[in-house]
C-alpha cells in the first residue's frame, strides 16, 4: 500500500507534468498561428496600395486668396492588374488621384464606379500593373462573428501597416447617412485614418471588406470599425457599375428647401464637384457661399438638383431611386437632369458613354422661369 502523502506528491508530478504539456501545446499553436499570419502577410501585402488625392478645398480662405488644394490620404487594394477597390470618400470628389504600389511606383487613376450611399469605388489605373497577383475576393456571406481578420492600409501615411483582430458582429446597416443598406462587418482590429479603403482580409487572405469607417469619441481607434462586405461591394461597383457623378450633394431639409425657393419639398443641393467628372461635363456648379445651419458649416450658391430622368429628390428613398434608374440606364439612353440655378429651373441633358456611363459630348440645356 503507498503512502497518502507519496500517493499525493504523485498527483501534484502528474498535474505539474500535465499543465507543462498544455502550456508548452498552446504556445507551439500560437507559435504556428503567428508563422502563418505572417506567411500571409507576406502573400497580401504587395496588393495593398496607398492612394493620395488632391481636391478643390470645399470652403473659401477667410483671406480671400485661392487654395492650393487640399490632399487627402487613403488605402486601396488591387483587384486586377489595372483595377483598384477603395472607400468612396476617399476619392469621390478628388480632381486627382494617385496610387502607390508597394515598391513605390505610383499610378494616375479614375473613378469608374462609385456608390457613394454605400462608400466603395472602383478605380481603374493608367497602366496596368505587372510583377503583383491581384488579391483574391472571398465570400463575405460565410463570415460569421468571431472569425479572425487583419487589415493592411496607410494609417496617418505609415504604408503597409498590419493590424489584426476579430469580426465583432455583422449588420445590414446604412454606411453613410442612412440612404443605402449594405452589409456591414464590423472589426476590433485597430482603424485609423489613412485605413480607409484598405482591405478587410481573412485569415486565408481573401478580401472580405473594405474598411469604410469608425466610430470613435477620441477620433482615434476605439475597437469600432467597420468594412463594407466584400459582396456588397462587388455587387454595387464591379458587377453593376454604379454611376460615378463626381459631386457631393446634401439632400435639403423641407425649412431650408423653402428659405431657399425650391419649388419642392426638397431638393439636391451640390457642395462640391471634381475636375474631369460627369458632373463637370454636364455643366453643374458647385456652391461657394458657407453659411451655418444649426451649427454646421454648409455650402449654398450652388444648382439645386430637383430631379432626374422624372423622379423628384424629395427624399432618401427618391434619390435610391433615382440612383438605380440612373444605373439600369441602356447604352444611348439619355439622361434628363432638371436643376434650379440662380432661381431659374434648367434642364440639362446627356447620353452616358456605352458601358461606362460616362456623359459624351453635346450636352443640350433649356432653361425655364420659376
Amino acid at each position: 500500500m503507498i503512502p497518502f502523502h507519496f500517493a499525493k506528491q504523485r498527483r501534484n508530478s502528474a498535474q505539474c507534468t500535465l499543465m507543462l504539456v498544455v502550456t508548452t501545446l498552446l504556445t507551439v499553436v500560437a507559435q504556428a498561428e503567428v508563422a502563418n499570419l505572417s506567411d500571409t502577410f507576406a502573400h497580401v501585402n504587395s496588393t495593398v496600395v496607398e492612394i493620395r488625392t488632391l481636391s478643390s478645398p470645399s470652403l473659401s480662405q477667410e483671406n480671400g486668396t485661392t487654395p492650393t488644394g487640399e490632399i487627402g490620404l487613403g488605402s486601396g487594394v488591387l483587384i486586377a492588374h489595372d483595377q483598384v477597390l477603395t472607400a468612396s470618400h476617399v476619392v469621390e470628389i478628388a480632381d486627382r488621384i494617385q496610387v502607390r504600389l508597394v515598391d513605390g511606383t505610383t499610378r494616375r487613376a479614375r473613378v469608374t464606379s462609385s456608390e457613394r450611399f454605400a462608400d466603395v469605388s472602383l478605380l481603374t489605373l493608367d497602366a496596368p500593373v505587372s510583377g503583383i497577383e491581384p488579391a483574391e475576393l472571398g465570400d463575405s456571406d460565410r463570415t460569421r462573428a468571431g472569425d479572425r481578420v487583419f487589415v493592411v492600409g496607410a494609417p496617418y501615411g505609415m504604408s503597409h501597416t498590419l493590424t489584426v483582430g476579430y469580426v465583432s458582429a455583422l449588420h445590414r446597416d446604412d454606411a453613410s447617412g442612412g440612404f443605402s443598406y449594405v452589409n456591414l462587418i464590423q472589426t476590433d482590429a485597430a482603424i485609423n485614418a489613412g485605413n480607409s479603403g484598405g482591405p478587410l482580409f481573412n485569415e486565408s487572405g481573401e478580401v472580405i471588406g473594405i474598411v469604410s469607417h469608425i466610430r470613435s469619441r477620441s477620433g482615434g481607434s476605439e475597437g469600432l470599425g467597420f468594412a463594407v462586405a466584400i459582396n456588397s461591394a462587388r455587387e454595387l461597383v464591379i458587377d453593376n457599375r454604379s454611376f460615378w457623378s463626381g459631386f457631393i450633394g446634401v439632400l435639403l431639409p423641407p425649412n431650408l428647401a423653402r428659405a431657399l425657393n425650391v419649388p419642392q419639398t426638397s431638393g439636391m443641393l451640390i457642395q462640391q464637384i471634381a475636375e474631369q467628372s460627369p458632373a463637370q461635363a454636364m455643366g453643374l456648379r458647385e456652391s461657394d457661399i458657407r453659411i451655418e445651419v444649426d451649427g454646421r458649416p454648409l455650402m449654398v450658391g450652388g444648382d439645386i438638383i430637383l430631379a432626374a430622368n422624372g423622379i423628384r429628390l424629395i427624399s432618401p428613398d427618391s434619390v435610391l431611386k433615382a440612383r438605380d434608374a440612373i444605373r439600369m440606364l441602356p447604352g444611348g439612353a439619355r439622361l434628363t437632369i432638371e436643376v434650379l440655378r440662380q432661381g431659374q429651373r434648367e434642364t440639362i441633358e446627356f447620353v452616358p458613354a456605352e458601358g461606362s456611363k460616362q456623359p459624351q459630348s453635346g450636352l443640350a440645356a433649356q432653361r425655364e422661369t420659376t
